[in-house]
């Protein structure tokens, strides 16, 4: 049986998206890179000043048995 809070490495998944590039969600929870480089978890806000954002990572559920 697999531990389901085992991280696993994210293939290319990991990584911060440029706002011009790829449009970040409405009204969806994500990690947000401020401007001092620090990580916080909220919604995206075009005049909040977030430099770059990335979607939350997903839990390995684990198999109903």
């Amino acid at each position: 049986m697999t531990d389901p809070f085992q991280l696993k490495p994210l293939s290319g998944q990991a990584y911060w998206r440029d706002p011009k590039v790829e449009r970040p969600p409405r009204g969806v929870k994500m990690l947000l890179l401020n401007p001092s480089g620090v990580a916080v978890i909220g919604t995206w806000d075009d005049k909040s000043g977030w430099l770059g954002w990335s979607p939350l990572p997903d839990r390995n559920k684990p198999d109903p048995a």
